[in-house]
């Protein structure tokens, strides 16, 4: 596994690969704010909005590719653009296809994202989960930590409102 972080000028090529990717995440129960069925081409406009998001440097995507240069991960670094916030980002969208999970790319995606900030000047990061996740307990392992829970904060894919975990972790 070989990870990326995607610029202006590959982003758009992997834009199918990140289109199937979130797909697999969200039929496999992942609350990512996209509901069941799903609607392929609000997947593709969320990707094409991403990928204008980097090109501003407004984002910063990370991917993990495998042997055949398909992605089977992806996390994304969102800075703060407020002037009392230069100190933090914020984590969104950390999914491993449900075919190579429990193999440690949540945690190598986790290690990089943490370069990442502390290479932009951010010492304190902060992400949402759905409460009883599997990524909850890769969060933990990876030195972050729950300062709160808000019960009924999104729909799951399936359409059930669900509690949210929020965690932050403060870089060295």
């Amino acid at each position: 596994m070989q990870s990326m972080w995607l610029d202006a000028t590959t982003v758009d090529a992997y834009h199918e690969s990140l289109c199937a990717l979130l797909c697999d995440a969200v039929e496999h129960g992942a609350s990512i704010g996209f509901m069941l069925p799903i609607n392929h081409a609000e997947v593709a406009a969320y990707w094409q909005d991403v990928a204008q998001a980097v090109r501003q440097q407004k984002k910063h995507v990370l991917i993990v590719v495998d042997a055949m240069m398909q992605v089977v991960g992806t996390a994304q670094l969102e800075p703060s653009p407020k002037e009392n916030g230069r100190h933090r980002a914020e984590v969104q969208k950390v999914i491993v296809a449900s075919t190579v999970r429990r193999q440690g790319i949540g945690t190598l995606m986790l290690n990089q994202i943490d370069i990442k900030a502390m290479q932009l000047q951010r010492s304190m990061l902060f992400l949402d989960t759905r409460v009883g996740d599997a990524g909850e307990h890769l969060y933990v392992r990876s030195g972050w930590q729950k300062f709160g829970v808000a019960p009924d904060y999104a729909y799951s894919p399936t359409g059930e409102l669900e509690g949210s975990a929020f965690y932050f972790k403060k870089l060295a």
